[in-house]
């Protein structure tokens, strides 16, 4: 061959072999078990550094299937990787438990830098839609599918996606998810720090506290809720709501025509409510440093002068009056904010 054609090809074997000697190598490793239930099992799943994706079926049995993929910058290192991921699964008494266990060395990197270096630990579980559940699952996305049973779940820097929660008991707890979306939940108790957007489409009754998140609820019945900085939003409120907010906002798009009663207090955010025309309502309202909007029709009860010396934008103003039939009650406090009623 022409050297002067070989140097180039020669250059070229080179650098490919360079290349994929950089590539990163993968080890992987599956497990897979199969558990019978009855009504009063508990599935119990603790995973960390992957998804967990839980899919309902008709069955009278759980199958948990888990892939373990890890990667270094050799294949040695990959596999070695490997080997310090364990996943234990068992069943005890009417538990079935699935935890990811992570030697010291898998976080600590004692091996040295290795820029390739990454792994996952991604659940598969198909179970009854009734079964009771307790979920926990840190750095990584969570996936439930239609689910009736009583569910303890509890998520940590990933996301949420969850078709419906229907049963009885549902308690969420959320920190740092950049984004949650529940199709329907009928009774919930929820946590959330951190989290933006959380989307709600439809709900029954809800218990929520709420810090620096991003709150959206399409239809809900029953609302309690304790908010520091953060934004709810409301598209459709049926029942009732008490809501304790500080730094933040509420805005309620829509109170249906039969609701029974509202109780807000914002400390430095505004309250914005529409409320069905139809609706009757005895209104309480006061705004510390803030203004007060009504809405056309509302009667005001004649106000009596304090005697004492009143400074604009600055003196509490209070307003009470009734609306319609004065069946249903709002009773409304904001500090260095304003209240508008529609």
């Amino acid at each position: 061959m022409n050297s002067r054609i070989f140097r180039p090809i020669a250059a070229l074997v080179l650098l490919s072999v360079a290349v994929a000697g950089a590539q990163a190598q993968r080890a992987t490793k599956e497990i897979r078990k199969e558990f019978p239930t009855t009504s009063s099992t508990v599935l119990v799943i603790d995973n960390q550094f992957g998804k967990l994706t839980v899919e309902p079926w008709d069955q009278n049995k759980v199958i948990i299937e888990v892939k373990i993929e890890a990667k270094a910058s050799d294949q040695v290192k990959a596999d070695k990787l490997l080997d310090r991921i364990n996943v234990d699964i068992n069943s005890s008494g009417s538990r079935i438990m699935a935890k990811t266990r992570l030697e010291n060395k898998v976080v600590t990197r004692d091996d040295g830098k290795d820029e390739s270096r990454s792994f996952t630990i991604d659940y598969l579980v198909k179970a009854p839609k009734g079964i009771a559940a307790e979920l926990s699952n840190q750095f990584g996305d969570v996936s439930l599918g239609l689910l009736t049973g009583p569910i303890d779940l509890s998520i940590q820097f990933g996301s949420l996606n969850a078709l419906g929660l229907l049963g009885p008991e549902t308690s969420i707890e959320m920190q740092f998810v950049s984004k949650a979306t529940i199709g329907e939940i009928t009774e919930a108790d929820i946590e959330m720090q951190y989290s933006s957007p959380v989307k709600i489409t439809k709900a029954g009754t809800l218990n929520l506290e709420a810090q620096f998140s991003t709150l959206e609820i399409g239809t809900v019945e029953v609302l309690d809720i304790e908010s520091t900085s953060s934004k709810v939003v409301i598209e459709n409120l049926l029942h009732s709501l008490i809501c304790e907010g500080s730094m933040g906002s509420l805005d309620i798009r829509s109170v249906d025509a039969g609701f029974r009663s509202i109780e807000a207090e914002q400390n430095m955010g505004e309250i914005s409510i529409r409320v069905d025309p139809k609706a009757g309502y005895r209104l309480d309202a006061t705004s510390n440093m803030g203004s007060i909007s009504l809405p056309e029709g509302f009667k005001a009860d004649p106000t009596e002068k304090s005697g004492g010396m009143e400074i604009p934008g600055v003196s509490p103003k209070r307003t009470t009056g009734t609306f319609g039939d004065g069946s249903s009650t709002i009773n409304l406090e904001s500090h260095m904010g304003s209240i508008r009623i529609r």
